[in-house]
């Protein structure tokens, strides 16, 4: 499909979405380059799926979208996340990857109970992890972790952390191992 035949379904699927007031949207594995312009007013979305697209950004209009609970960008080329995704404060799932470093942005994204970092390039994860005190779930498969900062342990909620093929030190691959 043309590159601009897969952009006018994706906004005919927003148009539709902003008409309805729907509260969920999914554009995932539509093959996106871009996203639709209308994206940014769907203030009422809580739930927004753009996995498996070739997006190389997101624009910061998505921190218009206040209302969302759950934001999907996973498998796509997005390197780095706009400083907006902050104004999310009602994010409890985020799902992205292929990153370099462990983007700042989400120390502000207080109320996130599932968070997945997967099929990156994170080396480590910063001390502040430890102020999400909500995350029950954290995802960080497909990485080159060694090792976890000690205010992980300070995630009272925290139910399951998984660490697959990771190049994790002994000690901790041992404990990791136990767990499992």
């Amino acid at each position: 499909m043309a590159r601009e035949d897969v952009y006018r379904k994706a906004e005919k699927k927003v148009e539709q979405a902003y008409r309805s007031l729907a509260t969920e949207l999914s554009l995932r594995g539509m093959g996106l380059t871009e996203l639709p312009k209308l994206l940014a007013q769907l203030s009422h979305l809580q739930s927004l799926n753009l996995s498996e697209n070739q997006l190389t950004v997101l624009p910061e209009s998505i921190g218009n979208l206040t209302r969302l609970t759950r934001l999907e960008i996973w498998g796509n080329q997005i390197s780095k996340i706009p400083e907006s995704i902050r104004n999310l404060t009602n994010l409890t799932v985020f799902h992205l990857d292929n990153l370099t470093e462990f983007p700042p942005v989400i120390r502000y994204l207080k109320n996130l109970r599932e968070l997945g970092i997967d099929y990156s390039q994170l080396t480590s994860i910063p001390d502040w992890i430890g102020e999400l005190n909500e995350l029950e779930v954290i995802y960080l498969n497909q990485n080159q972790l060694t090792d976890l900062p000690p205010t992980i342990a300070e995630l009272a909620h925290l139910k399951e952390l998984y660490l697959n093929k990771n190049p994790l030190n002994l000690e901790l691959a041992a404990a990791y191992k136990l767990v499992l």
